[in-house]
């Protein structure tokens, strides 16, 4: 049943982000879902403004992924509700505006 949830809450996630985020760089059919944002230093700087706001998202950097394919690994459990996803949708939506 939790796995089943986490699967849920992914799906929903991913739905979500392809409103505002094109859909091929987003990665992931599971609960790990992958934004390529192709730089380094930005997915640093993203990680970073959503770790302030209280989110345990990590940057994937050269030389775990080829340098122009850097990003960001959220990781979704199935402790997570849907305010703590649409928080999150909220915060990285605001990130692509202002990009």
């Amino acid at each position: 049943e939790r796995a089943y949830q986490c699967l849920e809450k992914a799906r929903e996630f991913v739905r979500e982000l392809k409103v505002f985020f094109t859909e091929e760089l987003i990665f992931g059919e599971g609960p790990i879902v992958f934004l390529q944002l192709k730089d380094s230093q930005i997915a640093l700087a993203w990680a970073e403004s959503l770790q302030a706001q209280g989110f345990d998202i990590r940057a994937i950097r050269y030389p775990t992924v080829p340098e122009d394919q850097a990003g960001l690994r959220v990781s979704i459990h199935a402790s997570h509700g849907p305010a703590d996803l649409k928080a999150l949708v909220r915060a990285i939506r605001s990130m692509v505006i202002e990009c």
